[in-house]
């Protein structure tokens, strides 16, 4: 019986030994290739179509020669407006900027791209949306300028549920610095992503990673600019949690993470009404200052302790309680 079997392999092998050559899928599709590296170390990379890179470059560039910062951070280009985030935290650059979509339409513009990377993003069935995209701009990142840092590293956001998405911008050709440092899961080493023309780095929302310091004068016009997207896995989890990291972070919540400001069940809040309004770390209390297009809303914030903030903010109305008789 033994011998029989052996002897039907052996003729299996030789009358069709594509069955057994080409058993490797990953190197003949490689989009499941890069779904398998970013679920086992966490990185990947994707080529994208120029078409669709061209008019986003041509957007980022305008942005930064748009006027200075207005009110609230806000800059308009046309009927799009971009929240700008300078000084985020200690792990980036001082000269690095965000420049985040900031309304429903705005966010729509980076739609075809999101579309192109689902099938390198997605894996099993997941839900991964688009909730954040924009712009990062920095003039120069000195040696210890940079930490290591997961974009979103709390415990209540789990492995395989979130990812990066980083394309090189401007210049179209990056120098031999500037680049990206991240450690895979499977060795821990620092590893360099080099900047490709129309190829995203794709990075799980935990790993460690960091921009590769660079001088200022290293780079055409003395300008670093790429373009950024978070998706996330809405399909199995409190999405809570994503909120709080995007407002850390200084980038506006949108739909699909609220509901859209066209849903007549949205709640409406009035000027001079006392609420609850989400941050990163909790509800504080604040005052309503003005009711904005889209459903939104520009807060005056309060410390516990009453002390009024000196700085404005905007929420949607699901990122807002009324007070009611127990706000202190």
């Amino acid at each position: 019986m033994l011998a029989r079997t052996s002897f039907l392999l052996a003729l299996a092998l030789f009358a069709f030994p594509q069955l057994f050559l080409h058993a490797n899928v990953p190197s003949r599709h490689p989009r499941l290739a890069r779904r398998c590296a970013l679920r086992r170390v966490g990185f990947a990379k994707t080529q994208v179509s120029p078409e669709e890179v061209e008019p986003l470059r041509d957007l980022g560039l305008q942005l930064l020669e748009a006027e200075e910062l207005g009110e609230n951070g806000f800059r308009s280009l046309g009927q799009h407006r971009f929240a700008g985030v300078c000084g985020l935290n200690s792990a980036f650059p001082r000269s690095m900027a965000w420049h985040w979509a900031a309304e429903e339409r705005s966010l729509a513009l980076f739609a075809n791209l999101a579309q192109e990377l689902r099938p390198a993003i997605g894996a099993g069935g997941g839900n991964f949306q688009l909730i954040a995209a924009g712009f990062i701009s920095a003039t120069g990142c000195g040696p210890t300028e940079s930490r290591f840092h997961r974009d979103f590293g709390v415990p209540s956001i789990p492995e395989g549920s979130t990812v990066t998405a980083l394309l090189p911008m401007f210049p179209q050709h990056f120098p031999e610095e500037g680049h990206l440092e991240y450690m895979p899961w499977d060795t821990g080493e620092v590893t360099i992503h080099h900047y490709q023309a129309y190829e995203f780095a794709l990075l799980d929302g935990r790993l460690d990673h960091r921009t590769q310091p660079f001088r200022p004068d290293a780079f055409q016009r003395g300008l670093r600019l790429l373009l950024t997207m978070y998706f996330a896995d809405l399909g199995t989890w409190d999405t809570m949690s994503l909120q709080q990291v995007l407002l850390s972070q200084g980038a506006p919540v949108l739909p699909p993470l609220v509901r859209s400001s066209a849903d007549a069940s949205v709640d409406v809040f009035e000027v001079g009404q006392e609420v609850f309004g989400l941050t990163h770390d909790g509800w504080y209390p604040a005052t309503v200052q003005e009711v904005l297009p889209g459903g939104r809303y520009l807060l005056e914030w309060f410390y516990l302790d009453g002390t009024e903030d000196s700085f404005e903010y905007i929420r949607t109305a699901d990122q807002l309680r009324a007070a009611e008789d127990d706000f202190e």
